[in-house]
């Protein structure tokens, strides 16, 4: 499951002071989440492979993050011919080349831009999204 639609994480209920938006006013909510509460069902993921561990090792195999990198522990996993498989919120999945589910720059980064990806998936509602902010962190989408 990407780690960001567990509903214990709570998205991070917080406020980007920095320009003044209120990106994560909507989800500040505790558990789980309506449908109609996101934006892009289609876009926005909710399964990814992930890298294979134990389960009693601490996560690593069922909770992914894509900024925590490719083959990682608790990171997105190439081994399906480099790609990965994706499930969305809508119920459709796809299979992805697993270096376009990721920006380079936000591995281990704020993940304020991780919705930025050039395969153009959502991993965290909470993120600002391209078509609502164009520029994140002085880069587009690369």
């Amino acid at each position: 499951m990407i780690g960001e639609m567990a509903p214990w994480d709570d998205w991070q209920c917080t406020v980007d002071l920095n320009n003044g938006v209120d990106y994560f006013h909507s989800y500040c909510v505790n558990g789980f989440h309506t449908l109609p509460s996101f934006p892009y069902p289609a876009q926005q993921a909710i399964f990814a492979d992930s890298v294979p561990q134990d389960p009693w090792s601490g996560g690593g195999g069922y909770w992914a993050d894509p900024w925590n990198g490719i083959d990682l522990s608790f990171g997105l996993s190439d081994r399906h011919n480099l790609g990965t498989n994706v499930g969305f919120l809508d119920g459709h999945a796809k299979w992805y080349r697993t270096k376009s589910l990721i920006r380079a720059d936000q591995i281990f980064g704020t993940g304020q831009c991780i919705n930025y990806d050039a395969a153009r998936v959502y991993y965290d509602p909470s993120a600002p999204y391209p078509d609502t902010q164009p520029i994140c962190e002085g880069h587009g989408i690369g």
